[in-house]
């Protein structure tokens, strides 16, 4: 786990997938206070969505490394040993982007919560 959170295309992935969430989060807020949609938007919108990200990248990459060592074990039929330290690292290099990503979108969302606009 600690090697996968030294590389830096880690907070890379996980900037840009902040940066994804913040884009869709952010913009039809801003459209609205620009007077620029005719629509409205309630102004928990970006919190609501800064926080149900981060619920849904810790679970996405969560599955995503546990489908990855249930396969390992069915094709190597290990099933009750450990698994090799190199294949771990594999599977946190997945699941540490979506961890750093979904701790942002955590962060924004509390800030959000508090400040709205």
């Amino acid at each position: 786990m600690k090697r996968a959170f030294k590389l830096w295309y880690t907070y890379v992935a996980g900037v840009v997938g902040f940066i994804i969430v913040a884009l869709i989060a952010i913009i039809p807020r801003v459209c609205v206070v620009m007077g620029v949609s005719d629509i409205t938007w309630p102004s928990d919108y970006p919190s609501y969505v800064f926080l149900f990200s981060c619920v849904v990248y810790v679970l996405i990459g969560f599955v995503w490394q546990d489908l990855m060592r249930a396969k390992e074990r069915h094709r190597t039929k290990n099933w009750d040993k450990p698994l090799d330290q190199d294949f771990l690292f594999k599977t946190w290099r997945i699941f540490a982007p979506f961890l750093v990503a979904a701790a942002l979108s955590l962060c924004a969302g509390i800030v959000f919560s508090f400040f709205k606009f």
